[in-house]
């Protein structure tokens, strides 16, 4: 890169809820991004400028489709506890 131009960290995609907001925000040293305990917090790709030179994105978890029982998608931090009728069934994949 030449002077002037600007770069990009890239995140590495991920699972939802592995901790790529988390870490944007302790490398940007404040609450830039929402967090959250839950799965699926982060919507939309964002950037944030952390020099003029360097921009830090964003972006939702990717979720590939499964055809793992919910259950189990729960215990992979891939699908919301909440959104099961039965939270407690995840506990028989134990």
């Amino acid at each position: 890169c030449g002077r002037g131009s600007r770069r990009s960290l890239w995140p590495r995609p991920g699972l939802p809820n592995a901790g790529k907001s988390s870490v944007l925000n302790a490398v940007l040293g404040r609450s830039a991004v929402g967090v959250s305990r839950a799965p699926g917090r982060t919507r939309y790709f964002q950037t944030h400028f952390l020099t003029a030179q360097v921009r830090l994105c964003d972006c939702p978890g990717l979720v590939f489709p499964s055809r793992a029982p919910p259950e189990l998608q729960v215990l992979a931090g891939v699908y919301p506890i909440a959104q099961l009728q039965d939270p407690y069934s995840a506990v028989g994949f134990l």
